[in-house]
C-alpha cells in the first residue's frame, strides 16, 4: 500500500524527476513501512496518515540517494581526480537502520511505531 501518491510527492518533495522510479522506490517505502509498525500503518488515519504522507516520501528521496550514491552496497568512500566523498551508510545494515531512524522520527507520537 503506497501512503502517498505522485502528485503529493511532486507537490512536496521533488528531488526525484521521473513518476517511474518515484513508483518503483515508494513501494519499497511502503513495504518497510509496514513492517515497522507491525502492520498499523494500513488503518492509519487522520495526522497518522498525514505523518506516513511525509515520512514515506522522505524515505523514498532518502532510497533514492542512497541508490545514487551506492549506499549499502558496501561502498565507504569514492575518490576520483582528487576529490572523495565518504559515505554513512557502508553497508546494508546501516542502510536499514537509518531507514528506522527516519521512520522513528516521523512516526514518533503516532502509536505506530510503538513496542508490538
Amino acid at each position: 500500500m503506497g501512503y502517498a501518491d505522485w502528485d503529493f510527492y511532486r507537490e512536496n518533495y521533488g528531488e526525484i524527476a521521473d513518476e517511474a522510479t518515484f513508483q518503483r522506490l515508494a513501494g519499497t517505502a511502503s513495504r518497510k513501512l509496514d513492517a515497522l509498525t507491525g502492520r498499523r500503518a494500513a488503518a492509519g488515519t487522520g495526522y497518522k496518515a498525514e505523518a506516513l504522507k511525509d515520512c514515506m516520501c522522505s524515505m523514498v528521496e532518502y532510497l533514492y540517494q542512497a541508490e545514487q550514491s551506492g549506499q549499502g552496497l558496501g561502498v565507504t568512500s569514492v575518490s576520483n581526480d582528487g576529490y572523495s566523498e565518504t559515505y554513512q551508510a557502508a553497508t546494508p545494515g546501516a542502510l536499514e537502520e537509518n531507514l528506522r531512524s527516519l521512520a522513528f522520527s516521523w512516526l514518533s507520537g503516532t502509536g505506530l511505531m510503538g513496542a508490538l
